[in-house]
């Protein structure tokens, strides 16, 4: 039987997650899930069960651990990238509701209950692309630190350059959402996680960013359950919470949704087309993606496009 939970990570320093330019002056301000993937095989492969969990990620009946894509959040506030078939809401006067990228999860229940937002109550802050409440601050900020490479072979060579990073606020951090399929791997997991909190996760790990103080679990989130993967003849929507890549066996109606794509990849990998946090699906059943194999047979390597998802409500209509 699936189970699900949140995972918060509350950092003790910047954080820093790659962009699809490559510009070391430009940071994503949310971890996809490929990458939060890939940190979770290194630390169970630091635990021992690195084997055990490829094996259970290629059961012909899904995959045993399912995580989203890494958040934002700040206080109590959970943001997340709104479902494309609600957002942006209609056009207002007064608050540019389109250029908020991420936004508060009980804007989104509202929305999916029908009810209108309130105008005077909410900002979009432009250099995090949040939408806030009035006069409140973002939980992050984007900023520029300063730093210099030295060329150890060429005495004197000194290359200076400036690395964006995301700096977050006081009770601020990043969660994700974890979907397993087997309550066996419960414990496993937050090892994981609690191994990463320490080690760091996403970009300038060697100088100490991506660490946690804290990583806490929690409750999933407000009145919303993740899309369960079991066999069902009905069509819905699926709000994706994380990238995703379909499996052949997914049937998800092409014609219908609302989604958008994009390239992941780095240096020397093969690039994968994803669909992006936030897409809405319109499929039978839950949609599960794969594992995809990047083709490298001197160094066996995947990304991964597994899907975790949220069932819109079906009397909803865009």
């Amino acid at each position: 039987m699936s189970s699900a939970f949140i995972v918060r990570f509350r950092p003790s320093g910047p954080w820093r997650f790659g962009n699809a330019a490559g510009a070391r002056d430009k940071t994503d301000s949310i971890g996809h899930s490929d990458t939060v993937y890939a940190a979770l095989h290194w630390a169970m492969k630091r635990l021992g069960r690195g084997d055990d969990f490829v094996a259970a990620q290629a059961a012909e009946a899904g995959p045993a651990v399912r995580v989203s894509s890494l958040f934002p959040f700040g206080g109590r506030t959970l943001y997340i990238a709104p479902p494309k078939s609600h957002w942006p809401p209609a056009a207002s006067t007064r608050v540019r509701w389109k250029a908020a990228g991420l936004v508060p999860l009980s804007v989104v229940e509202d929305l999916l209950a029908g009810k209108p937002l309130a105008e005077d109550r909410w900002e979009v802050e432009p250099r995090s692309g949040c939408l806030v409440s009035s006069g409140a601050s973002a939980p992050f900020r984007i900023a520029l630190r300063r730093a210099a490479g030295v060329d150890r072979a060429i005495p004197g060579r000194i290359e200076p350059h400036r690395t964006a990073c995301l700096e977050f606020g006081p009770n601020a951090g990043l969660w994700c959402a974890v979907v397993l399929e087997s309550p066996e791997w419960e414990a496993s997991v937050k090892s994981a996680f609690r191994l990463l909190a320490d080690a760091g996760l996403g970009g300038e790990r060697s100088i100490g960013w991506g660490q946690a103080d804290a990583v806490e679990f929690g409750p999933f989130p407000g009145n919303l359950t993740p899309t369960a993967a079991v066999a069902t003849s009905d069509s819905a929507r699926h709000w994706l919470w994380s990238l995703y890549n379909p499996a052949a066996t997914d049937q998800v109606d092409w014609a219908q949704g609302h989604y958008a794509a994009l390239t992941r990849g780095s240096h020397g990998s093969k690039a994968v087309q994803m669909l992006e946090e936030g897409s809405v699906l319109s499929a039978v059943g839950a949609p599960q993606g794969r594992l995809v194999d990047l083709g490298d047979p001197q160094a066996p390597a995947f990304r991964s496009g597994f899907a975790v998802s949220v069932t819109l409500p079906a009397e909803v209509t865009a």
